[in-house]
């Protein structure tokens, strides 16, 4: 996946005669504290829409890819009770539980509640 953004949210891994356990990706990443898993969904799903990725791929040919994308990408803060936050974060959750088994339609359905959300 190098040179390629991409979004993904983990929590802590149930295993069997070993109990809970925290999960600690070996990678170069940026890590995004939140409060729920609805928001590491939402967070995921507004990140990977395909207008963000884009938006993100374009800065990152320019510059370089990090901390930065998070800290001025101005992404709009969680609210739970707002529809359209709520739906990103729904899809994402559902798109991440398949594995990758992501269609262009879901993507499409992603996009359109991101755009919706920010208004364009």
């Amino acid at each position: 996946m190098s040179g390629t953004f991409a979004a993904a949210y983990i929590g802590n891994l149930l295993i069997e005669h070993a109990g809970e356990k925290i999960v600690v990706p070996d990678h170069k990443l940026y890590f995004i504290p939140v409060e729920s898993e609805l928001e590491a969904a939402y967070l995921t799903g507004f990140l990977n829409s395909p207008t963000i990725v884009k938006a993100v791929s374009a800065y990152a040919a320019q510059f370089s890819l990090g901390a930065s994308v998070a800290e001025y990408l101005n992404i709009p803060k969680f609210d739970e009770a707002n529809e359209q936050m709520a739906a990103i974060g729904t899809i994402a959750r559902d798109l991440t539980k398949r594995f990758g088994a992501v269609q262009q339609s879901d993507l499409a359905l992603l996009d359109a509640r991101v755009r919706t959300l920010l208004e364009i």
